[in-house]
């Protein structure tokens, strides 16, 4: 079963869930320069952030389609993403404005 959510186990074991809307089909997830968790939305075409409160933030990806799945912290604290259906890798700025290009 999908539940369009993503899960945090504290190290005492206490579990979390943060729902997400429907249809965003998180896939991927890193944490952040900025401190937050970042997600792919492989059925949404959106990179989400979420942070440990609980926020919920969408940046769109330019690419219609794309298919975003993979995502990590680079070395330069941008995000890179791999865009499966339109064979790109893709960028998120963690400038103090977040944005997306292919």
């Amino acid at each position: 079963m999908f539940t369009n959510s993503v899960g945090r186990i504290t190290p005492a074991g206490a579990v979390d869930t943060f729902p997400l809307r429907p249809g965003v089909g998180p896939f991927g997830i890193t944490s952040g320069a900025d401190g937050n968790l970042w997600i792919t939305e492989v059925q949404a075409n959106k990179i989400g952030r979420l942070t440990p409160s609980g926020a919920f933030l969408e940046v769109d990806i330019p690419t219609p389609d794309s298919q975003p799945d993979s995502i990590t912290l680079g070395p330069d604290d941008n995000l890179w993403f791999t865009e499966a259906a339109a064979n790109k890798v893709g960028r998120v700025s963690l400038a103090p404005t977040s944005s997306c290009e292919p």
